[in-house]
């Protein structure tokens, strides 16, 4: 996957690094989001845009919200999204707290090599 300049994924690199993070071929999505695989792979190599109806489609088959198709994620931010999009509330929640209050050590050892 090629993150441009900003570290930025396009809309095709997202759907193809979510469908494999689902470790779906373009067959098993194409078929369904009710397109056609030559279609999906236009898609994902950002040779062609499709309508809304399309990327719902194509959100619903991956059973993820729209908007991740189209905000401005990082590559990090977009990668942990991927990463925990199969935890419950509970679990977020949990998740949410344990970051929030490791934040305050990492900014104090910033100097740490990630």
């Amino acid at each position: 996957m090629n993150a441009n300049h900003n570290s930025e994924f396009s809309v095709g690199e997202k759907i193809k690094a979510i469908r494999l993070s689902r470790n779906l071929t373009q067959e098993s999505l194409s078929h369904k989001a009710g397109i056609t695989t030559k279609y999906l792979s236009l898609l994902e190599t950002d040779q062609r845009e499709a309508s809304i109806h399309v990327y719902r489609c194509i959100a619903a088959a991956l059973h993820i919200p729209m908007w991740w198709l189209f905000c401005d994620l990082s590559e990090e931010i977009f990668l942990v999204l991927t990463d925990f999009d199969d935890c419950s509330e509970m679990e977020i929640r949990a998740l949410r707290r344990f970051i929030t209050r490791n934040k305050h050590a990492l900014r104090q050892h910033h100097n740490l090599d990630y």
